[in-house]
């Protein structure tokens, strides 16, 4: 116990007696808290969250534990602080919010160090035990530790009780701004007036920080009509706190409320060359054509920072009223101004602005010339091709961004985007003027599969290119070719796969597979099983050729070239002696004898390539294949090797391998069954789920609805059925993990079948963890009123104190969202 930190064993409850009349998990959780390892009390901590109410005896311990301290460390995920910001603010505020630090560390499947935090996992636990823990919370309070305050405060703003709304509108004026930040977001969770006006006092005070101001109106705006003080405050407060009114109108619920349009245009007017960006920022949503033509009078103001965000928003909304303005914005004299402009008009997509950004292009600006570039890019207007061609040409000043080779960077960067805009475009005649340019430029493979792009217009001169004598075009062209298929240059790829080992062979034996030429079966197979020692990445392209080919008969010779003999190449020239090559060239390196000891099925990326062939065929021998390697490469994704996104995609015949797998004695085997298996919207595999859901583990479960839930999300696909609404109710019912509840919840939402509804209900009353009632009681009252699409951010209430989120609700552009979008601050 004397491991303890010192901050944990001055408050902790020694005289406290476990009970014995509790729960098996309780009672050992209790006992695990008196640990001296910290990763074995974030554990127990993290127990007690998912007994939620009942774990209520452990109170006196989990407000002990808020003050184990924290140790600086090298996953430090957050920005650098702002110039302007009151000194040390950003450090204490990222030093409580960082999730990852290097202090007690526990290693995850995949064998990285992931740390956690016990005074984390004690604040979640304090949460999920919900109204019990407000009186404890309002006393932490008054601790004399700063970071205790904070985490309390965060607690209290969690369960959402109004007996916490005045001691925390109290802790605004707390002389650690620490404490200020947390009694901010933690008001902005309490849904009642008393809790707004506390919010609305601190946004208004001129004394108070000014993230503190900013981030006290956003909270505000969330809530609606019940924050219609905050049009008040931007018509009469001082010019910072309406410019943070100005910016956080942007989280109102609902965007065309008339009110809200009305005191906004009317802001864009202001003085205060913040309120007038903010304002802009704000009214800057798609569609929102009510805003243009006060938003054309704002894009002449004096403050260059507000014609920026002015230019911004009207590219935003989109609408083509917008777009003569802007064109003669691209003449301002500030080069943010003209960049941003350049960005609107490749926005709004229109043809009228082809000219003048070509003629910026032409000029060159060099300060817009990029934004013009890609602008050009996004309108895709084939007029635009002679000036893009003209800009591999470009010549940076030797001034250019005031550091060494700056200007080579320059001209780099427009030589790049000029290339990308091009193939966007799609102009076929620029198609000879890409392969010189896109040969020196970028990433080589990733640059072939961009020009393949344009179609199979590229493939005459790809392979008008095999011949050519710069190395690098010869092999760009042979990278296009193993993205389209060419069968008219089979014998020229051949003869490349045959030829010297300083050509591309590799890149060759691909794009002969992709050639779906029936002799290149034969061809491919006779270098998988060529007895020469022709070298090992070869046979791997080749596996890869016959992968792209998609010749089923491949399967059982592939799995047969694991037991090859491995017999080494002779070394290439720049292995061997200086003296060899300076006298004459080097005498020939004996062949040496194959070792029966080593064959090509020991390497793990051999196996690799032949379990990415097999899948690619359908054959389900993949899916064991592919659990195997889980041994040599993990689960993290690859190349040639990506098994949570592959095997979902070789559909219902990989079903039972991988039901089988559920049982596995190794647990990443049945994780990474679990996984694919979530993903793969075959109602049999949900079947297979919900018979193995007693035999998953806590964490298992949750990662079915996780994944669940991601692949209908994230990645639009429609994976919803009859039986993964069984499998979820069962999940709602038998797990264990809050975790695995919520996201059980959430996917009965989406699901859309009311059959759950008197389910969920009785979980929201029921549930011991509060977060689980909560969201199980909002998802139950959407699926009711039969609204099964959720917007993923439908409440605001997280049981994570470290992971505030930044609200969103304008639909903008992933690009164009701007989470700290107030450039002053």
């Amino acid at each position: 116990m004397c491991a303890l930190p010192p901050e944990v064993r001055a408050r902790a409850p020694w005289h406290f007696q476990i009970p014995g009349d509790g729960p098996p998990q309780l009672q050992l959780a209790l006992e695990a808290l008196y640990s001296p390892e910290p990763a074995a009390r974030y554990e127990a901590a993290d127990t007690l969250a998912d007994l939620g109410r009942e774990a209520k005896p452990a109170l006196p311990w989990l407000l002990a534990m808020l003050a184990e301290p924290h140790v600086p460390g090298r996953f430090d995920l957050f920005r650098e602080e702002p110039e302007e910001s009151p000194p040390g603010l950003w450090e204490q505020i990222c030093q409580w919010l960082g999730r990852f630090h290097a202090g007690p560390e526990a290693s995850d499947e995949d064998g990285f160090a992931v740390t956690l935090e016990p005074a984390g996992g004690a604040a979640r636990a304090i949460i999920e035990v919900g109204e019990a823990a407000v009186p404890p919370l309002l006393a932490a309070l008054e601790d004399a530790n700063p970071p205790v305050r904070a985490l309390a405060a965060d607690a209290l703003g969690m369960i959402a009780d109004v007996r916490a709304v005045e001691p925390l509108g109290e802790a605004l004026a707390n002389d650690e701004p620490l404490v200020r930040a947390a009694a901010v977001q933690a008001l902005g969770g309490i849904p009642c007036d008393e809790a707004v006006a506390a919010l609305a006092a601190a946004a208004r005070d001129p004394e108070q920080y000014d993230e503190i101001r900013r981030d006290a109106a956003e909270q505000i705006a969330e809530w609606g009509e019940r924050g219609l003080v905050l049009l008040q405050i931007l018509r009469e407060g001082d010019p910072l706190a309406r410019a943070c009114a100005a910016r956080a109108l942007a989280s109102w619920p609902d965007l065309e409320d008339e009110q809200v349009l009305s005191a906004l245009t009317d802001a864009l007017k202001d003085a205060d060359a913040r309120v007038v960006a903010m304002a802009a920022n704000s009214l800057g949503w798609p569609g929102n054509a009510q805003a243009v033509p006060h938003m054309i009078r704002a894009l002449r103001h004096p403050d260059a920072a507000a014609r920026q965000r002015v230019a911004r928003a009207l590219g935003i909304i989109g609408k083509p009223d917008g777009v003569e303005p802007l064109i003669a914005a691209l003449e301002d004299e500030d080069l943010f101004v003209r960049c941003e402009t350049a960005k609107a008009l490749g926005r709004l997509k229109d043809p009228r602005a082809v000219g003048p950004l070509c003629r910026l292009v032409a000029k060159p600006d060099h300060d817009a010339i990029l934004s013009a570039i890609n602008a050009l890019g996004e309108i895709g207007d084939a007029k635009a091709t002679n000036a893009l061609v003209g800009a591999f040409d470009y010549d940076a000043p030797a001034d250019c961004g005031g550091y060494p080779d700056a200007d080579e960077h320059h001209e780099k960067k427009v030589r790049e985007a000029a290339a990308v805009a091009l193939i966007r475009i799609g102009d076929p005649s620029a198609i000879p003027a890409l392969f010189e340019p896109c040969s020196r430029i970028g990433y080589l493979p990733d640059n072939a599969k961009q020009l393949a792009t344009m179609g199979l217009g590229v493939v005459p001169h790809a392979i008008a290119r095999l011949d050519s004598e710069d190395p690098k075009i010869r092999r760009l062209a042979i990278c296009v070719l193993g993205q389209l298929p060419a069968p008219e240059a089979l014998e020229q790829l051949t003869k490349i796969v045959r030829c010297a080992r300083d050509e591309p062979q590799c890149e060759a034996a691909i794009a002969i597979g992709k050639t779906g030429d029936p002799r290149a079966f034969d061809i491919l197979m006779g270098v998988v099983y060529d007895p020469e020692p022709v070298g090992e990445w070869l046979r791997m392209y080749a596996i890869e050729g016959l992968a792209r080919l998609g010749d089923a008969r491949a399967a059982d010779p592939l799995l047969e070239s694991l037991k090859i003999p491995v017999r080494e190449p002779p070394a290439p020239l720049w292995q061997q002696s200086l003296k060899e090559r300076f006298e004459g060239g080097a005498a020939p390196a004996p062949e040496q004898p194959p070792d029966p000891d080593r064959r090509y099925g020991n390497d793990p990326m051999f196996r690799a390539y032949v379990a990415r062939a097999l899948r690619l065929f359908g054959d389900t021998r993949a899916v064991a294949m592919y659990l195997e390697l889980l041994d040599d490469f993990g689960s993290w994704p690859h190349d040639v090797y990506d098994p949570p996104k592959d095997l979902p995609t070789m559909g219902k015949p990989a079903v039972a391998p991988l039901a089988e797998a559920l049982y596995d004695e190794r647990g990443f085997v049945r994780t990474m069954a679990a996984r694919a298996l979530a993903k793969m919207g075959e109602p049999s595999a949900y079947k297979a789920l919900r018979k193995a859901l007693p035999d998953l583990s806590e964490d298992d479960r949750e990662t079915v609805g996780c994944e669940f839930l991601n692949v209908c999300h994230v990645d639009g696909k429609d994976v919803r059925c009859d039986a993964a609404v069984d499998l979820f109710m069962d999940m709602l019912q038998i797990s264990g993990c809050r975790y695995a509840r919520r996201h059980a919840a959430e996917a009965l939402r989406l699901c859309g079948d009311r059959r759950a509804v008197p389910l969920m209900r009785r979980v929201a009353e029921e549930d011991p963890c509060l977060t689980v009632r909560r969201i199980a009681r909002l998802e139950a009252e959407a699926l009711a009123k039969g609204d099964p699409r959720d917007d993923h951010q439908a409440w605001r209430h997280y049981d994570d104190p470290f992971g505030w989120p930044w609200p969103s609700n304008k639909p903008l552009p992933k690009e164009c969202k701007d989470p700290f979008g107030f450039p002053w601050f």
